[in-house]
Order: structure tokens, then sequence, then C-alpha cells
């Protein structure tokens, strides 16, 4: 057979292959083929954006000048430098409450773990701009429910205030909220790992006479290390992407982050400027991108840390004698804070014609107007 020959008869198997492939997968390609052009196409045009000049309607010629312009502001510099500060911290708050919310429930004897781990589920269905709007209201520097109070309480000693004593509209109310934005989800990544792990590692180091606070250093956080940091960099990069923090409270505040500094750029400021925001989005990708590849390094090596149980595996429950008592209060303020604080302040404020102080003229003026406006009158929220 020739060559020709050959080529023909090849072609058309390799086509009928290729058919035969995609009617018995098209159940899985279709999807695969429908998020690809989902995510690849704007990418592709993102990035195409952030080197043409001009704008989206009429774009003009290739440059670099979006990016060169974008590292000589002052203002791209301090928000990266925010956002790193705020993920930074807040990863580590946020990874410290949930191991410590895994550990009472999986290894000591808490009062009611059944009744705080079906609680802690709670705030996954409230809405995250819900509960952060919730809580900046709660604790606004003049009206907020918390710092009204302090503040009577503070005058009753001679302290006198016009604000505060807390300021959400600051870089530690935005961490404060950027911690407690993401618990439920890292406790989730860590209640696992904290079931199970292997009791007789810690049972040979108390035999070997160390006490159970360095047996928790020594072994039990050491065991969990895949486990904290996969729930550091996962947190660490939800803090990254945490726009409604961003929004609620620290623009107000004249904080920037990368979010924001591309929302500003794109909705607030005029003339507004897609290629500029187009460059700050890539600056801001390819940081998400470096720690999405260190993620998934850190979560292969989890594999190496497995331990092999027998039938009798329980979990060695630690006695916290009176301590208890300290940490269901703690467990209440946190879902306090979390659900019942952010959803009672925003019940409040909707039945306010106007935002008010806590207070009996506050409560004397309560009425549905305003749930009656959203069903009857059209564009009720424009004003």
């Amino acid at each position: 057979m020739t060559a020709a020959a050959r080529t023909m008869t090849v072609g058309p198997s390799r086509t009928l292959a290729v058919l035969t492939y995609l009617k018995e997968n098209w159940v899985v390609l279709l999807p695969l083929a429908l998020i690809a052009y989902l995510v690849i196409v704007p990418l592709a045009l993102l990035v195409m954006m952030s080197f043409r000049e001009g704008t989206l309607v009429r774009p003009g010629g290739w440059t670099l000048g979006n990016y060169v312009y974008a590292v000589q502001l002052n203002l791209f510099w301090e928000a990266l430098r925010n956002t790193v500060l705020l993920a930074t911290i807040g990863a580590f708050g946020t990874v410290a409450i949930a191991l410590f919310f895994a550990w009472l429930i999986e290894r000591s004897d808490l009062p009611g773990r059944n009744l705080v781990w079906a609680a802690i589920l709670l705030p996954v269905a409230i809405p995250g701009i819900f509960a952060t709007l919730g809580l900046v209201l709660a604790f606004s520097p003049r009206t907020g429910w918390i710092n009204v109070p302090l503040r009577d309480l503070l005058s009753v000693v001679g302290i006198s205030l016009e604000t505060g004593p807390f300021d959400i509209y600051s870089m530690g109310g935005l961490i404060f909220l950027d911690v407690f934005s993401g618990i439920t989800t890292v406790f989730f990544m860590l209640i696992g790992p904290m079931r199970m792990l292997d009791p007789a590692l810690e049972d040979a180091a108390t035999v070997s006479g160390t006490n159970y606070r360095t047996t928790l250093f020594r072994v039990t956080l050491p065991m969990l290390t895949p486990a904290l940091l996969a729930a550091y960099i996962y947190s660490f990069i939800s803090s990254l992407d945490n726009f409604e923090v961003a929004l609620v409270a620290g623009l107000p505040g004249g904080i920037f982050l990368l979010t924001t500094l591309i929302y500003f750029t794109v909705q607030l400021q005029s003339p507004v400027d897609y290629p500029l925001a187009a460059a700050f989005s890539v600056f801001f990708m390819l940081i998400m991108l470096l720690f999405v590849f260190y993620y998934q390094r850190v979560v292969r090596v989890g594999v190496r840390y497995a331990t092999i149980t027998g039938k009798g595996y329980r979990p060695k429950r630690v006695s916290l004698g009176w301590w208890k008592w300290p940490a269901l209060a703690l467990t209440i303020l946190y879902l306090m804070l979390q659900v019942f604080l952010p959803l009672g302040v925003m019940l409040y404020t909707s039945l306010l014609p106007r935002l008010m102080p806590p207070s009996l003229e506050a409560f004397s003026q309560m009425s549905l107007d305003t749930y009656r406006r959203v069903f009857e009158v059209p564009g009720c929220c424009e004003r």
C-alpha cells in the first residue's frame, strides 16, 4: 500500500475514533467545554484588555503602558499592602478559631457538643454580605449597637467619647470582619483530620511522662500540619477575594484593597478606565494563582501523614474541668457575633424609617412601612 493510500485510510479512522469518543463521553465533555468557555474566554478578554489602549467600545493599539502606570501608582502598592496584611492576619485568626472549635467538639468533654456542632453550621445559611453589613451596623462608630451602650457605660466613670470606642472602618475592623467571614468553611476542613487523628500517638507521649500541653504542641499539632497549612492557604485566598468586607467597611473608611481598587476604577472614578482595571486584575489573578499552586502542593503532601488505625479506634477526649464553662461561654459569644447579632441588627434597621441608634424613640418609630414599600411601590429603594 502506498503512502498516499495509508494516509487516506488513517485519516477517516482517526476521525471516526474521535467522533465515537465524543459520542460516548458527551455527558462529561459538554459540561467541561461549557466551563472552559465561561472561564477561558473572560480571562482571555481580560488579559487582552490589559494590553490595549482606549475603551471597551473603541479599543486602541497594544501597549504595556497600563502595567507601567499601575506599578507607578502609590495607591496600588497601598492596596496591595493592605490586602496582604488583611489576608495574613485574617487567615491566621480564622484558622485559630476554627481549630479551637474543632478541638472542643472532637477532643474535649464540652457540654452540648452536638448542639454546638449544629450551631456552627448556621452561618452557612446567612449570605456573606448580610452578615458583614449587620456587623458593620452593630460596630458603627456613632450609632452601633455595641458602641452606644459602651459610651454610656464609660461616661459613668468619667470617660466621654463622641464616637467609638470601636471603629469598624479601620484596618482592625476589616481584620475582625474577615476573620468571622470564613470560620465555618475552615472548621469543616479541620474537623475531619482532628477526628481521625490516632489517639495512640498522644497516649505514647503521655506514657513517656509529658503533660497534655506538651503533647498538644509536640504531637497533635505537628500531625495536623498538612491540614492546618491547607486551611491557612485556603483562608488566605478567600481573604484576598473577600469583596464584601472591602466594600462595606473598607471604602467608607478610606482603606483600599485590590478588590475595591478594581471596583473603584471601573465604577466610581470618572472617567472609568477599563484597561487599567484589567491590569490590576491580572496582578490580582497572578497572586491568586501562586497561592492556589501552593495549596495544591500542600494537599498532595498530606498523604504522607496518613495513620493506620485498628478496629478499637476511639477519639480521646480531654476533661476540661471547670474550664468547660468558659469554653461554652466563648462558643455562645461566637454564635452571638456570627449569627444573632447581625440578624438582630438587620431586623431592627429594616423596621426604622432611617438609621438610628438604639433608644426608646427609635423603638417608638418602628413600623412595617419599608416592607410595604418593597411589595407595593415600584422603585421603593431609589433615593
